[in-house]
């Protein structure tokens, strides 16, 4: 018997053409839900990332400032300021008395015991001091107008007297002496360029100018013995410093003065 040829007609195409795509659909159904990693069921897939906008080529590169950068999770320490330790104020010290010099005569040697002269204040309220300067101590005060004393020495504008039993300086402007003090006890710096001399008459004059005849220009007399520098001669005249003083100048007739040296003539 002849066999017989099966034909599909276009309808059987598309049932079989709808089964095939019904099994494929349900293959990958089964795929899907059996995939081990299939997303839970609270679980929620991580959108996808927008794609990050192009840079403008032409905007300005700005250089981030490095010195203040810090870690996201990190703040940076303030610096803290430092606590004062308080300082303990030590007591104060009082200051002790003045001790005396010892480099400042405190009492007259024989030879000047000797050769003292006598004299007086010519000033009242005065203040003897411990040496011969206004920085030594204070020793006596309040030393009377006519209060008799004792010179032994003159360092510079100072005399080293006794008063009142007690031993101590004074300036010369308070003190006026019967006579002049011997010249080897009067301590004072020759000045430079001058030559040493010494009062050889009774008494003498110093004038502010070399003319004898003008009694306008008469300073002050000064005895016998007093002690001068030199410095030149000028017509009959010494122009001198009076040693000891304060800074006081003037001429002297020069026959009247012995110089231990050759006074040069005036400049």
């Amino acid at each position: 018997m002849a066999r017989q040829k099966l034909r599909i007609t276009q309808q059987g195409y598309i049932v079989l053409a709808a089964i095939l795509i019904f099994i494929i659909a349900l293959a990958v159904i089964l795929i899907v839900t059996c995939s081990p990693n299939r997303l839970g069921e609270n679980e929620v897939a991580d959108p996808t990332p927008s794609a990050s906008p192009t840079a403008d080529p032409y905007a300005p590169v700005v250089t981030p400032d490095l010195s203040t950068y810090a870690p996201a999770d990190e703040t940076p320490d303030p610096t803290p300021d430092p606590t004062p330790i308080p300082t303990a104020t030590p007591p104060a010290t009082p200051s002790p008395d003045p001790t005396p010099d010892s480099s400042v005569m405190q009492t007259p040697s024989p030879e000047m015991v000797e050769k003292a002269v006598a004299g007086a204040l010519v000033k009242g309220n005065v203040n003897m001091r411990e040496g011969p300067g206004k920085n030594f101590k204070t020793i006596a005060t309040g030393l009377k107008n006519g209060s008799k004393l004792t010179a032994f020495a003159k360092f510079d504008e100072w005399y080293f007297v006794k008063i009142n039993d007690k031993y101590g300086y004074i300036l010369d402007e308070f003190i006026k002496l019967d006579k002049a003090l011997d010249p080897e006890f009067i301590f004072v710096e020759r000045p430079e360029g001058s030559i040493e001399g010494a009062v050889n008459a009774s008494t003498v004059v110093l004038r502010s100018a070399p003319n004898k005849d003008d009694d306008n220009n008469k300073i002050r007399n000064y005895p016998n013995g007093t002690k001068v520098f030199i410095f030149y001669r000028e017509n009959d005249f010494y122009y001198v410093l009076i040693a000891g003083s304060n800074n006081v100048r003037g001429y002297i007739w020069a026959e009247f003065v012995k110089a231990n040296g050759v006074v040069p003539n005036k400049p």
